[in-house]
Protein backbone atom coordinates (compact mmCIF):
# COMPACT_ATOMS: atom_id res chain seq x y z
CA UNK A 1 0.00 0.00 0.00
CA UNK A 2 1.31 3.45 -0.89
CA UNK A 3 1.72 6.00 1.89
CA UNK A 4 -0.95 8.67 2.08
CA UNK A 5 -4.48 9.13 3.28
CA UNK A 6 -6.44 5.95 3.89
CA UNK A 7 -10.15 5.67 3.16
CA UNK A 8 -10.83 5.50 6.89
CA UNK A 9 -8.79 8.68 7.50
CA UNK A 10 -10.52 10.44 4.62
CA UNK A 11 -13.94 9.45 5.97
CA UNK A 12 -12.93 10.74 9.39
CA UNK A 13 -11.78 14.05 7.91
CA UNK A 14 -15.06 14.42 6.00
CA UNK A 15 -17.07 13.80 9.19
CA UNK A 16 -14.93 16.37 11.01
CA UNK A 17 -15.43 18.92 8.22
CA UNK A 18 -19.17 18.25 8.18
CA UNK A 19 -19.40 18.87 11.92
CA UNK A 20 -17.10 21.89 11.85
CA UNK A 21 -18.10 25.47 11.66
CA UNK A 22 -16.32 28.16 9.69
CA UNK A 23 -14.53 29.49 12.77
CA UNK A 24 -13.04 26.07 13.45
CA UNK A 25 -11.56 25.98 9.97
CA UNK A 26 -10.29 29.53 9.43
CA UNK A 27 -10.05 30.79 13.01
CA UNK A 28 -11.59 33.74 14.79
CA UNK A 29 -10.81 36.78 16.90
CA UNK A 30 -12.04 36.97 20.49
CA UNK A 31 -12.55 40.48 21.80
CA UNK A 32 -12.51 40.95 25.56
CA UNK A 33 -15.02 43.26 27.23
CA UNK A 34 -12.38 44.88 29.43
CA UNK A 35 -11.32 48.30 28.20
CA UNK A 36 -7.91 48.24 26.55
CA UNK A 37 -7.75 44.43 26.40
CA UNK A 38 -5.96 43.06 23.36
CA UNK A 39 -8.01 40.85 21.02
CA UNK A 40 -7.01 37.18 20.99
CA UNK A 41 -6.59 35.46 17.61
CA UNK A 42 -7.53 31.78 17.65
CA UNK A 43 -6.12 29.70 14.83
CA UNK A 44 -8.33 27.40 12.78
CA UNK A 45 -7.47 24.00 11.35
CA UNK A 46 -6.70 25.54 7.96
CA UNK A 47 -4.79 28.51 9.37
CA UNK A 48 -1.74 29.15 7.23
CA UNK A 49 -3.49 28.07 4.06
CA UNK A 50 -5.05 30.62 1.76
CA UNK A 51 -8.65 29.63 2.48
CA UNK A 52 -11.29 32.35 2.60
CA UNK A 53 -14.33 32.24 4.85
CA UNK A 54 -16.47 31.57 1.76
CA UNK A 55 -14.21 28.65 0.77
CA UNK A 56 -14.47 27.27 4.32
CA UNK A 57 -18.27 27.45 4.16
CA UNK A 58 -18.20 25.63 0.79
CA UNK A 59 -15.94 22.91 2.26
CA UNK A 60 -18.31 22.42 5.20
CA UNK A 61 -21.44 22.25 3.05
CA UNK A 62 -19.81 19.87 0.55
CA UNK A 63 -18.73 17.62 3.42
CA UNK A 64 -22.29 17.63 4.75
CA UNK A 65 -23.57 16.51 1.35
CA UNK A 66 -20.95 13.73 1.18
CA UNK A 67 -21.80 12.66 4.74
CA UNK A 68 -25.47 12.46 3.75
CA UNK A 69 -26.56 15.11 6.24
CA UNK A 70 -28.16 17.18 3.48
CA UNK A 71 -29.19 16.38 -0.07
CA UNK A 72 -27.51 18.10 -3.04
CA UNK A 73 -30.86 19.51 -4.19
CA UNK A 74 -31.42 21.03 -0.73
CA UNK A 75 -28.01 22.68 -0.96
CA UNK A 76 -28.95 24.20 -4.32
CA UNK A 77 -32.15 25.55 -2.77
CA UNK A 78 -30.21 27.05 0.18
CA UNK A 79 -27.82 28.75 -2.25
CA UNK A 80 -30.74 30.13 -4.26
CA UNK A 81 -32.41 31.50 -1.11
CA UNK A 82 -29.12 33.06 -0.03
CA UNK A 83 -28.73 34.81 -3.38
CA UNK A 84 -32.30 36.12 -3.27
CA UNK A 85 -32.08 37.32 0.34
CA UNK A 86 -28.46 38.22 1.18
CA UNK A 87 -27.83 39.43 4.74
Amino acid sequence: MKPGVTIRALASMMRSAAAADRRGLVGWVERKKEKGAEPIRHKGILDGFEVSRKDAEDIIMSARVVAGWIKPEDLVQLIRIGLEHPD
